[in-house]
């Protein structure tokens, strides 16, 4: 019996990162580009510089702001935002 395999996200390589008042700046050499992620997108980046799966991610974040009931699609909104720039790669085998 095969086991399914789960998509993961983690942080592309080679990415300058910068801690701000307000979130985190974030520099792709590769693209030549700057993103100023928020403080929420920061926490959700930051927690991929491990390669986690979306249900890691989510329980990463209800432990981090103690709270069960997150806006579980809002965090899929930001994981897709984060590689469509990016800033994520999505990664097979966890």
């Amino acid at each position: 019996m095969s086991k399914a395999v789960e998509t993961a996200y983690r942080q592309v390589e080679g990415l300058e990162i910068h801690e701000a008042d307000d979130g985190l700046i974030v520099f792709n050499a590769d693209t030549d580009r700057v993103h100023h992620l928020n403080p929420t997108a920061g926490v959700v980046f930051e927690l991929c510089l491990q390669t986690r799966s979306p249900a890691a991610l989510v329980d990463a974040l209800r432990t981090l702001y103690q709270k069960d009931n997150l806006p579980d699609e809002e965090i899929h909104q930001t994981l897709d935002q984060l590689v469509t720039e990016g800033l994520l790669v999505r990664a097979q085998g966890i």
